[in-house]
């Protein structure tokens, strides 16, 4: 990582400086002092050598920016997988919910289907016992016309549950505004 001037606090008693004589090209002082710097961060282990000046007050400089920047890199690298963590958590965490509504979904379907299915017997029972009375007849259609309404909402609660399939069908759409 190349920063200019990485915005990092270092503990200098974390750093431990070691020096070395220089290699390459160069003029007479080549080989002959200990000017090259490497610096090592113990608690990260992050090493960074500087050899290109010929002071070794200027290489120290130079490696200790070049350290910053690694340490500050690192620490952004540990802040976005700790982001990309709290957003696996939360995504886990509404998942969890969706479940539990899925559950519970379930659960008052069933008993509602219970119920429905004896508000339907009785009505079909009903329909076979009682006279001839058209308006009672249609009284008596109208009820189980919302019965069957209400078995298909059981039908999509229990869809969304899981716990039952859906039956996908086609509709004829002039049919059902004509």
């Amino acid at each position: 990582p190349v920063l200019e001037n990485p915005d990092v606090e270092l503990n200098e008693a974390d750093i431990r400086m070691e020096v070395y004589r220089a290699s390459g090209a160069g003029g007479q002082h080549i080989n002959k002092t200990s000017s090259a710097v490497r610096l090592i961060h113990e608690p990260t282990g992050m090493v960074s050598a500087s050899q290109e000046e010929r002071s070794q007050l200027q290489n120290r400089e130079r490696a200790l920016t070049r350290l910053k920047a690694m340490v500050a890199a690192k620490v952004e690298e540990e802040r976005e997988a700790e982001l990309a963590l709290n957003r696996a958590r939360e995504a886990l965490f509404q998942s969890q919910k969706l479940e539990a509504i899925g559950k519970l979904t379930g659960g008052v379907a069933h008993d509602f289907n219970n119920l429905l299915m004896a508000i339907m017997s009785g009505l079909s029972l009903a329909k076979r016992r009682l006279p001839d009375d058209p308006k009672l007849k249609m009284l008596i259609e109208n009820a189980e016309q919302a019965a069957q309404r209400g078995a298909g909402l059981i039908q999509r609660m229990l869809a969304f549950a899981r716990r039952q399939e859906l039956k996908l069908e086609t509709t004829e759409i002039q049919a059902l505004v004509n």
